[in-house]
């Protein structure tokens, strides 16, 4: 009786331990959305130490595109060829945390350029982050997180497929741009609250 207990509470710790391990990954993968008002959020103007760690972070990006491309940032849509060629020609690894970081601001400040959102610092329980949001919503996207999750478990991804999945999460709560043309035919996405905010990865 007692083997067959002993049995029995192994078989059940190990399929918990199991579904831990397996669902946890992949419930962090998913943008995390909530349509209730989030009042232990608030958002604040990036800092300035904030902002010269964003220069330093820049800079790094800079100096590899023109080491190795004789091609600077931009702040551009452009930017996304440079870093698909750094990431290409294998000159950052899984390891290289601060570079994953610098990947993820270049890629925040493309997000203002082109789609005139805003750097801002994130804070709830958990903590605080760097943010790019919609002006004047609470609507935001997570660059850093979006490159370091990834670049720590692999170098190998489609820069221009990441953006434009920032994109798409945005998409139905993102102002149209003035003189829009190419407008896509999709199913219609859920709705979601003024509220919302899109935490991706």
């Amino acid at each position: 009786m007692n083997k067959k207990m002993m049995t029995l509470k192994s078989f059940l710790f190990k399929n918990v331990l199991l579904k831990t391990l397996v669902l946890t990954p992949l419930m962090a993968g998913h943008a995390q959305a909530t349509s209730e008002p989030n009042n232990d959020v608030t958002l604040n103007d990036i800092s300035w130490i904030d902002n010269k760690y964003f220069d330093k972070k820049r800079a790094v990006i800079d100096d590899l595109g023109r080491e190795n491309f004789g091609t600077r940032l931009r702040t551009s849509i452009q930017d996304i060829q440079l870093m698909q060629r750094i990431l290409d020609g294998q000159h950052v690894t899984i390891f290289d945390t601060e570079t994953h970081k610098a990947l993820g601001v270049v890629l925040g400040d493309i997000y203002v350029a082109e789609q005139g959102w805003q750097w801002f610092e994130y804070k709830d329980k958990q903590g605080r982050s760097s943010a790019v949001c919609i002006p004047k919503t609470t609507h935001c996207l997570f660059p850093l997180s979006m490159m370091t999750r990834r670049l720590r478990v692999s170098t190998e991804h489609d820069m221009a497929r990441i953006y434009k999945k920032g994109l798409d999460l945005m998409d139905d709560v993102a102002p149209k741009l003035p003189y829009s043309t190419q407008e896509k035919i999709k199913p219609e996405p859920p709705k979601r609250d003024k509220n919302t905010i899109i935490v991706p990865f």
